[in-house]
């Protein structure tokens, strides 16, 4: 058994440098590589400095693989990016948060969601739960705090892109 003070230790703490500024985003897709190749390529040629980082989870699993229940944040596909910046200067808070969701931004058109873990909802609100789930949750939502006392999210999801809900690459 592995305690919470060795994953920090031996997981992904050690590989973040605490003195760094850090803006993180990401998207759930089914798109080709050669659909996410050019702003891929514009994003190589404007990389900021280490350790910033992309990660990609080939989410689709395996022949076989157990079919995952309903969730309520519910979004997933067959890949997962995201897109991580790091600097050292607060003057640059504005360049580098543009980078990451400018670029993240132009792969909407390929994305069916965002993952609630590494979002940018302050900066680029996108779908992280369905329609039918977000209409649920409207409805808990109104019977238990009618007076909207809790706090929701940084900002409202947007109704499902039809291309993504059709599954073709955008």
């Amino acid at each position: 058994m592995t305690d919470t003070g060795a994953l920090s230790r031996l997981g992904t703490d050690p590989h973040y440098d605490e003195t760094k500024r850090y803006l993180a985003d990401n998207m759930w897709t089914h798109a080709s590589f050669d659909s996410l190749w050019p702003n891929f390529e514009a994003m190589l040629k404007s990389w900021p400095p280490a350790p910033s980082h992309m990660v990609l989870y080939n989410w689709a699993g395996y022949e076989g693989q157990p079919e995952r229940p309903p969730m309520a944040f519910s979004v997933e596909d067959e890949l997962y990016y995201g897109l991580y910046a790091a600097w050292s200067d607060p003057a640059d808070d504005q360049r580098y948060t543009g980078w990451v969701t400018e670029h993240m931004r132009a792969w909407e058109p390929y994305a069916s969601g965002i993952q609630l873990a590494d979002e940018n909802l302050i900066n680029r609100p996108y779908r992280f739960v369905t329609d039918e789930n977000l209409r649920r949750l409207d409805d808990l939502r109104a019977t238990w705090d009618p007076d909207g006392l809790f706090v929701s999210w940084l900002g409202r999801p947007e109704p499902a892109v039809n291309a993504s809900e059709e599954g073709t690459d955008g």
